[in-house]
């Protein structure tokens, strides 16, 4: 198939303010760059980065959406994080670091777009 203007369907968006139970499906490592688009925000876009596919259920559609965690790794190997980080947020808010099945909860600003519930 290719793309042809006079064929189209508009998908209806999700409704504003909707928390949605869901789960980490992926979780793809690289660099930010790897993964943003807009890097004109970003320090360093040659950064490490993990980027976390989640998918979240309403009335039996899957939306999937993502969120880039950089990070940083000592001399070892470890995982560096703040509990102010993320990654610390994420960890005290789920029980883990992001990882595939990890259950999560989305929710939908004013537009119907995604974000991942940390609080």
């Amino acid at each position: 198939m290719t793309y042809d203007a006079e064929k189209s369907k508009e998908q209806p968006s999700l409704p504003p303010d909707q928390v949605l139970e869901g789960a980490i499906i992926r979780v793809e490592d690289g660099q930010v760059k790897d993964f943003v688009k807009n890097l004109s925000k970003w320090r360093d876009p040659d950064q490490k980065a993990i980027n976390v596919v989640m998918q979240v259920v309403f009335e039996g559609k899957n939306y999937d959406f993502e969120q880039v965690f950089p990070y940083f790794l000592d001399e070892k190997g470890y995982l560096i994080h703040s509990e102010r980080s993320n990654f610390g947020k994420f960890k005290k808010k789920y029980g883990s670091l992001p990882k595939a099945g990890v259950k999560i909860k989305g929710l939908t600003n004013e537009e119907g777009y995604l974000r991942l519930v940390f609080k």
